[in-house]
């Protein structure tokens, strides 16, 4: 079984950047310093980078995408492009204007889900349930039956 011991607020954003494909290396606190919340004794610092990261994504992806969606395929997205690397965590400090990060972004969005297509179903014939086995079934529940009433 894995012991997991969280001392302090940086551990948690550090294993949350981790997600995100930064190294153990990357010092936390450049995100810290940006929003001191984070740092705050009684924050859900979890719930708080989500809300940074929807803040980003709504910056990227399609406005139709429900929070819980966007907040996912945003890491799925900043990951596969390397944004770890590239931008560090200047996305999530909300003033982030750059054209690459922007094009880079919106070119690997994809859908998880095709959307709905509704058309008309035609009448279609049945075959018979009576096959081999389900024949002698029906005939000794028949039979089973009978004898019970008799």
């Amino acid at each position: 079984m894995v012991k997991i011991v969280v001392r302090d607020a940086k551990e948690i954003v550090r294993a949350y950047l981790r997600g995100l494909g930064f190294g153990k290396d990357y010092d936390p606190e450049i995100l810290m310093a940006a929003h001191p919340e984070l740092a705050e004794k009684d924050t859900n610092i979890t719930a708080r980078l989500d809300e940074l990261v929807y803040a980003a994504a709504q910056k990227v992806l399609p406005a139709q995408i429900s929070k819980e969606k966007a907040v996912a395929l945003y890491k799925v997205l900043y990951t596969e492009a390397g944004g770890a690397s590239l931008w560090k965590t200047e996305p999530l400090g909300g003033a982030f204007e750059n054209p690459q990060y922007r094009e880079a972004m919106r070119r690997r969005v994809f859908d998880a889900v095709p959307a709905y297509c509704y058309s008309d179903m035609p009448t279609q014939v049945l075959e018979s349930y009576k096959t081999p086995l389900t024949r002698r079934i029906s005939l000794w529940w028949n039979v089973r039956r009978r004898r019970k009433h008799d």
